[in-house]
């Protein structure tokens, strides 16, 4: 669903296992991967209201104990912003990442970030 820019339709299933994890009815719920394929889902959709959503689900995924964000999660928005050419927005998230103790950026990060400016 992700390939397809389908952003609502995978968020649902994902909320669908969080529910069936709740009940018992699956041993895990979803994990970081889920979550993060969910950004990238937002990030391939023209939806007018990705970039709320993939910012409300990543701030959901910040607040989860259960989720150790890695530098995936985190391209998983930056690419949110460069596709829409937010250069601003994407600069802010780098700084996260480089002020991180946990997290190194590579140059896929870097290129998220210049991206965005090229889209201005």
């Amino acid at each position: 669903l992700a390939k397809f820019g389908l952003a609502q339709q995978a968020e649902n299933l994902l909320k669908e296992m969080d529910h069936k994890h709740k009940l018992g009815d699956l041993k895990q719920g979803p994990g970081i991967i889920h979550h993060t394929a969910i950004l990238n889902a937002w990030a391939k959709t023209d939806d007018n209201k990705a970039i709320p959503r993939a910012e409300a689900l990543f701030e959901k995924m910040k607040d989860d104990p259960t989720l150790d964000l890695d530098l995936a999660a985190y391209h998983g928005l930056l690419l949110n912003y460069a596709v829409r050419g937010m250069s601003k927005k994407a600069r802010r998230l780098l700084q996260v990442i480089l002020d991180s103790d946990t997290l190194s950026p590579n140059r896929n990060t870097f290129t998220m970030v210049i991206d965005p400016y090229s889209r201005s």
